[in-house]
């Protein structure tokens, strides 16, 4: 409207929107355990392995939780290389190794858009760490099943508003695991 309020009737703002499947159309829990070897228990974190997505402050978390005898699983999925940095995933499953949580982190891979609408909507709770975004369809998508989601206190995130969120700073894994 300050550029040119001639054309006021005509602005339309287009919300970020996307498919939500019904529950009913969800692939059952025990068909997902089963396929991906996931517990009943789980967090979920459904983004691909680029650097600015910060997963190494989930595996520092997982391990601080770890060593005080608290083993929690965090199922992630999502398409493992990064052009920007070659080495990324390589370093990822180094550091799982190095530090004994292959139990508690487990990698499912690309997996069918189903699968992963149905692991948000089973999850225990959704994890975004990353440093930034543009605009998260994993909020978004944790929104539409009203689900917990620990997010990285980035302003995209703060922005996004979920009820059921929980902030941490993106480099600070004592305080993600202690949520």
């Amino acid at each position: 409207l300050k550029i040119s309020k001639n054309f006021k009737e005509k602005i339309y703002v287009n919300k970020f929107s996307f498919l939500v499947p019904e529950v009913k159309k969800l692939t059952p829990f025990s068909i997902l355990k089963k396929k991906y070897n996931i517990p009943n228990f789980f967090f979920y974190l459904p983004n691909q392995f680029w650097t600015h997505k910060n997963h190494f402050i989930v595996l520092k978390a997982l391990s601080f939780l770890r060593e005080k005898g608290i083993n929690l699983v965090v199922v992630a999925s999502g398409y493992s290389q990064d052009y920007r940095s070659a080495n990324y995933f390589a370093s990822i499953k180094e550091y799982i190794k190095v530090n004994n949580i292959e139990k508690n982190f487990k990698y499912i891979g690309v997996i069918p858009n189903i699968d992963v609408m149905s692991l948000i909507y089973n999850c225990t709770g959704l994890i975004n760490p990353s440093k930034f975004e543009g605009w998260s369809s994993t909020v978004e998508q944790g929104k539409s099943y009203n689900k917990k989601i620990l997010l990285s206190n980035i302003n995209t995130h703060l922005e996004q508003k979920p009820k059921k969120s929980f902030f941490f700073p993106p480099d600070d894994y004592k305080k993600l695991a202690k949520i």
